[in-house]
């Protein structure tokens, strides 16, 4: 009615009056739950899609609000007056912290759980915290399939908590031949602290882990990416799983990218999708807002993908090494409470692989001052660097530019930056 999108703050209303009311509203509903670090809100959007070829009515909170008053609200919009809902699934994406309150109301039948790296470390601290979070979510989910990372030993050791089926999935090679990836964290046993050896590693911790201490091993995937073949705007995978081998188009390009659709095709296989339904949904979902979203405004090619941690930085300017037209390219990073107010993960960032680039780069939002002197030590010339402080001015001067450009903003300057291209350019909102 007010024209907003509200997404917190009527769960937050409608929980002041019936604490329970998520779980009322769920109780006949088949759910699946995402939660992780990375890649939760495109593995949704992935499973939704298979949702949609299967013609059933659902819920899914696009809007991105993944903690219990923005789950609760997305119930509350679908249902009726009197509390009934249309749909009989749904697919929410859900924060780390958020986990085990979520999956106590909801009751879901799937859990997937994407990946655990270091993030927001204001809220979280370490990625053990994170890990203890999300398994007291697994706890408040009996019986439910759990569809979890192999190659993520921390997320692997979830399955200690099954008390139903586990599913696990991987990638059988190194993304990146004839050198091992960077890590952003020490890997080490969580059994005995020795440090692990890997086959390989895909990127970050992520790989096929061993340790030569106590044997902990990665424990054998029933779904595995055998063969990748890149291409401009996707890739294609071979899938195999215990039941075939086939392959899959992935409508969205990026290694970190191959990783969540391996996760989501687990998630519908678990939830007894075909793999017509799968190829369909991982070959023809559109990425949700911020996540490598494509805009075509006024004969300008725009893409925007949100960065908020060092790992998924990484990747992304693994990304935007491998694009062929290197035009513009803005950082709009801001540390507000919705960002994480620590800040200091930005040195992990390799800023010094932009250097192996031709981007010229524009730098915005709160935290412009830092962004400028991290791409400095890392030995980008000021020819190739511009400050321009408000988003709305940096849009002002992207639109004034015969070039593509590529934005990656943090999670306060993208809703931002979306806001001002919606009024500008009457484009959708983010809730929409």
């Amino acid at each position: 009615m007010l024209g907003h999108g509200g997404t917190h703050l009527p769960g937050k209303l409608a929980l002041s009056i019936c604490p329970h009311l998520l779980h009322y509203l769920a109780r006949e509903i088949t759910c699946l739950v995402v939660t992780g670090t990375n890649g939760k809100t495109t593995s949704s959007r992935m499973v939704e899609q298979g949702f949609k070829a299967m013609n059933l009515v659902y819920i899914a909170n696009r809007s991105g609000a993944n903690l219990l008053p923005g789950i609760t609200a997305e119930f509350v919009a679908k249902s009726s007056l009197r509390g009934k809902l249309p749909a009989t699934h749904a697919v929410i994406e859900c924060d780390e912290g958020a986990t085990a309150e979520v999956c106590r109301n909801l009751h879901p039948v799937a859990v997937l759980v994407t990946n655990i790296f270091n993030d927001q470390l204001d809220r979280y601290g370490s990625t053990l915290n994170i890990l203890d979070l999300i398994r007291a979510g697994i706890r408040n989910s009996p019986g439910a399939t759990l569809c979890l990372n192999a190659d993520d030993a921390l997320v692997a050791s979830l399955s200690d908590e099954a008390s139903g089926e586990v599913l696990f999935y991987s990638v059988e090679m190194a993304f990146q031949q004839g050198r091992m990836p960077k890590t952003t964290q020490p890997p080490q046993c969580l059994r005995c602290g020795t440090a692990y050896d890997y086959t390989y590693l895909t990127y970050d911790h992520l790989g096929d882990f061993h340790c030569p201490g106590c044997g902990y091993h990665r424990p054998d995937p029933q779904v595995k990416v055998t063969r990748v073949v890149r291409e401009q705007n996707g890739s294609l995978i071979t899938l195999v799983s215990p039941d075939s081998s086939e392959e899959y188009y992935i409508n969205l390009p990026g290694n970190y990218n191959i990783y969540n659709a391996v996760g989501a095709a687990t998630a519908m296989m678990s939830l007894g999708f075909g793999k017509s339904v799968i190829s369909e949904a991982l070959g023809t979902f559109k990425s949700g807002f911020g996540r490598m979203e494509r805009f075509t405004i006024d004969n300008h090619e725009i893409q925007m993908i949100l960065v908020k941690n060092p790992t998924g930085f990484n990747q992304v300017i693994d990304y935007l090494g491998s694009q062929s037209d290197q035009g513009l390219l803005a950082i709009c990073l801001n540390s507000y409470s919705a960002d994480g107010t620590d800040f200091s993960w930005i040195g992990d960032v390799h800023f010094d692989l932009l250097s192996q680039t031709t981007y010229s780069i524009l730098i915005s939002g709160e935290r412009n001052e830092e962004i400028l002197q991290c791409l400095r030590n890392a030995g980008l010339s000021d020819a190739r660097l511009r400050v321009i402080t408000k988003p709305a001015d940096l849009l002002t001067y992207i639109m004034a530019q015969d070039q593509s450009v590529i934005i990656l903003p943090s999670y306060t300057a993208m809703l931002e930056i979306r806001g001002i291209m919606a009024k500008r350019y009457s484009l959708r909102e983010y809730w929409e």
